[in-house]
């Protein structure tokens, strides 16, 4: 901006220049037909038509700096104004990363421990509901919830502060990629914010048998859109 600012104060100081010549002109005119000097009816003429013919090159050279100042303006601002969006948009590309990335962490965590106790087998519902309870407040989550093989919900437990509450289906298919050995991450819109939503498959015993999948999600206000 300041490169092209500098380019047009060349043709402001010739306009300026010659609105000096003028202005000299016209008064030295002016005196010359107060006192009757000869010829001065002759340079009246000559001068009339120079003021003419200067005053259509400066008002060409006024529009054309006035049209560039303002072209180097809107650049100035359009460059400004693509650089912030460009720099929201990576911000909010790395929160939401980095929110995916903690919600695996907590479901593999949560799923590690399941698996190692071997909670969801027959007759370990109240100890599999008091575990998904004590890493769902001890993690922060919104949701936690736990399916088998067969999609049966074994265990759910929910943040009571949370803004947005959302369960999953058990059909659904992030469900059926963790029970296909996937570990999955989607951002989705819920209302004032963004749902991030994580499942992890549950593995049981050397041979990594998938039991069940854990699916976390967390809720994320729409605070730096």
């Amino acid at each position: 901006m300041i490169e092209f600012v500098s380019s047009n104060f060349v043709p402001m100081m010739f306009i300026g220049l010659l609105v000096f010549l003028l202005a000299r002109n016209a008064v030295k005119l002016f005196i010359d037909r107060r006192t009757g000097r000869f010829g001065s009816r002759l340079n009246a003429r000559f001068v009339i038509s120079f003021v003419f013919a200067t005053a259509l090159s400066s008002s060409a050279l006024f529009v054309l700096s006035a049209l560039l100042v303002s072209r180097a303006v809107n650049i100035w601002f359009e460059f400004e104004l693509s650089e912030s969006l460009g720099q929201s948009v990576e911000v909010a590309d790395t929160y939401y990363a980095e929110a995916e990335e903690s919600s695996l962490f907590f479901a593999r965590r949560i799923a590690g421990v399941l698996g190692e106790r071997d909670l969801l087998g027959s007759g370990a519902t109240v100890a599999l509901q008091r575990l998904v309870s004590e890493k769902q407040t001890e993690y922060g989550l919104g949701v936690v919830e736990v399916f088998d093989a067969r999609l049966v919900a074994l265990a759910t437990a929910t943040h009571p502060e949370v803004a947005v509450v959302a369960f999953e289906a058990a059909s659904s298919a992030l469900i059926r990629a963790g029970l296909d050995g996937e570990e999955r991450s989607v951002v989705e819109g819920a209302g004032p914010g963004e749902l991030v939503r994580s499942v992890v498959p549950v593995r049981r015993g050397e041979v990594g048998e998938i039991v069940g999948v854990v699916v976390v999600n967390r809720f994320l206000p729409r605070a730096i859109g």
